[in-house]
């Protein structure tokens, strides 16, 4: 899941994706030497890391996420897409995917372990987890 939301993310920022779905926002995330944070922190977190400040608004399965604001050097920085990106886009949203979107799932108050799912060393925080997964993959 965890790759998936960063795999997404980073393809709304191309231009080549609309939409991140998921299932339950306040999903807890966590490794053991980190603070535990929300799908809806880590999906910020990601966005924010690739120059998109995303906000949050609705409860339960109206929640969505649009973008408040852009970095527009960063984004330019990193190669991305400005034209793809919106002011006001609905970018995150919980429930089901369409055909231009990818859907995240994961079970309600269930704990994630991030660590076993990428081979996080857990000394690293989430910012710098973020910040080394989005430089290893090939987008």
């Amino acid at each position: 899941m965890i790759s998936d939301i960063i795999t997404t993310a980073t393809r709304i920022a191309l231009g080549t994706e609309n939409c991140l779905y998921v299932n339950d926002l306040s999903a807890v995330m966590n490794n053991t030497n980190t603070v535990d944070i929300t799908v809806r922190e880590f999906i910020k977190m990601v966005f924010a890391e690739l120059g998109i400040e995303v906000e949050f608004s609705g409860r339960n399965e109206y929640e969505k996420g649009v973008i408040i604001d852009v970095d527009e050097d960063k984004i330019i920085q990193l190669g991305l897409c400005t034209d793809a990106l919106k002011f006001g886009q609905i970018i995150v949203r919980v429930g089901g995917a369409t055909s231009k979107s990818t859907a995240i799932s994961q079970q309600s108050d269930v704990v994630i372990l991030a660590g076993e799912e990428l081979n996080w060393n857990s000394a690293f925080g989430w910012d710098e987890f973020i910040k080394k997964s989005l430089k290893t993959k090939n987008w």
